[in-house]
């Protein structure tokens, strides 16, 4: 509910059971915003927030308050000191989002 409020998204299919059974779910989902930022985090984290300079991430699955989601990449490319990574993040064994990213190239 707070991050409703933060974001001032007045969709009460993040707040309330009734509205997000209404539209085929069994509770309330998360914002979209939580696997995004696991995988920013997650890239952050690995290269450093400096180094990441794009993030493109579509929301594939609904994430529901209460359940874990962990963030993986994998290295596609290296052009010069740029790598293209594919992120994932899953929701058991769900992938709910998913997309690429660009990153300033790691030292080996």
């Amino acid at each position: 509910a707070w991050m409703a409020v933060a974001l001032e998204d007045p969709n009460l299919i993040h707040v309330e059971d009734r509205v997000a059974q209404e539209a085929g779910f069994p509770t309330v989902i998360a914002h979209g915003t939580f696997p995004i930022g696991a995988i920013g985090a997650m890239l952050a984290q690995w290269a450093g927030e400096e180094n990441v300079l794009e993030l493109d991430i579509r929301l594939v699955a609904p994430t529901f308050p209460g359940n874990s989601i962990v963030g993986e990449g994998s290295i596609l490319e290296r052009v010069d000191k740029k790598q293209t990574i594919e992120v994932v993040v899953r929701q058991k064994d769900q992938i709910v989002a998913r997309g690429r990213a660009i990153v300033n190239a790691q030292e080996s």
